[in-house]
């Protein structure tokens, strides 16, 4: 299959790009994508939601590919150590909220979707766990707000059962579920929502896992390639 890769930011991606030949990057409306061969494309979108549908939609009209991931780290609600590896079943929108207008919280409502699913996890989950890389599954909790209020972290993890907490994948899978491709979305912590520390933590935690990103996603891209 024609794959894709979004990436947040350079750092998390700069690792995973390197592993390829050299490869400069084609700018479209300010953003780097990296055409490592005809099947594969590499995108480092922006932090956020918009900055990453932007990008997703710039993807499917330039790259047509059949199947995204988006790859990155991301705060974790629970103790998990730094450097796991979650896979989602499925991702929500946090941040939205249309319930004046009787939706359920979380709800987009244009598509009429709470939840958005990602393509077959329980095959991205062998794959990883058959390359040696220990993951779990976790619902992802996107929305544009980097997890501080401890409230709110604890109303989203309450709300919608979600592990990790990041600002892209629901989306990745948002745009996905418009062209009819299949998201894949895989986050690796990088720092605990709740700690006091946090960070300090992220801060730390980015570079830390960076090998585990790009080992994890390596191993999903070869393996979507030949399918």
């Amino acid at each position: 299959m024609k794959t894709a890769v979004i990436f947040a930011m350079q750092k998390e991606a700069e690792r995973f790009i390197k592993s390829y030949a050299d490869v400069m990057p084609t700018m479209i409306n300010g953003i780097p994508f990296y055409e490592i061969t005809d099947s594969l494309t590499v995108c480092v979108g922006g932090v956020g939601k918009v900055n990453t549908a932007i990008s997703a939609t710039i993807l499917h009209e330039h790259y047509r590919p059949d199947v995204i991931i988006n790859a990155g780290v991301a705060g974790c609600l629970e103790d998990y150590p730094v450097g796991s590896v979650v896979v989602a079943p499925h991702c929500v929108q946090h941040d939205v909220d249309t319930t004046i207008a009787g939706d359920p919280i979380g709800l987009v409502s244009t598509v009429n979707v709470r939840e958005f699913y990602t393509y077959n996890p329980d095959n991205t989950l062998k794959v990883l766990t058959e390359s040696g890389i220990e993951s779990e599954f976790g619902i992802v909790a996107t929305g544009d707000w980097f997890g501080k209020d401890f409230d709110r972290a604890r109303w989203v993890k309450n709300e919608f059962g979600a592990l990790m907490c990041d600002m892209e994948a629901a989306a990745v899978c948002h745009v996905c579920l418009r062209y009819g491709t299949k998201p894949v979305i895989i986050k690796v912590v990088s720092d605990h929502v709740f700690s006091e520390n946090q960070d300090e933590e992220y801060i730390a935690g980015v570079p830390l896992v960076s090998k585990t990103l790009t080992t994890a996603t390596k191993m999903l891209v070869m393996h979507f390639l030949n399918e």
